[in-house]
């Protein structure tokens, strides 16, 4: 392949944003002294990267991307995979697929692609 047909082929790739958009959990404690209790409260702003995933299902058909080796299918948000963990389910465990694309079907709005996985 020449140089000028790789140009033009990546070229013709989706552009997306050259930083991935950062949306840092965001902690809040706070303590009552009545109870003797401490709260954790966790938040994250989630319409950035909702964006992203809106961009992605446009622009990759289906989740495929230009080599066809490979789907993505969705984008787990930190705050989600967080929970997930302090509920005892690891979604980066490879023996865990099935379970990770049972819970992304439920969260419609993570998926790259419109069909159900």
């Amino acid at each position: 392949m020449s140089q000028s047909q790789r140009r033009t082929q990546n070229q013709s790739r989706p552009q997306w944003p050259s930083k991935p958009t950062l949306n840092p959990v965001r902690e809040t404690i706070s303590f009552d002294h009545a109870t003797d209790t401490l709260f954790i409260k966790r938040t994250e702003d989630l319409q950035g990267h909702i964006d992203d995933i809106r961009r992605e299902k446009n622009d990759l058909p289906n989740g495929m991307g230009n080599n066809s080796n490979w789907r993505k299918i969705g984008s787990i948000p930190l705050i989600i995979a967080s929970q997930w963990w302090a509920e005892g389910f690891n979604c980066l465990d490879p023996n865990n697929a099935k379970e990770v694309r049972r819970r992304l079907n439920e969260f419609n709005k993570f998926r790259t692609v419109d069909k159900p996985v």
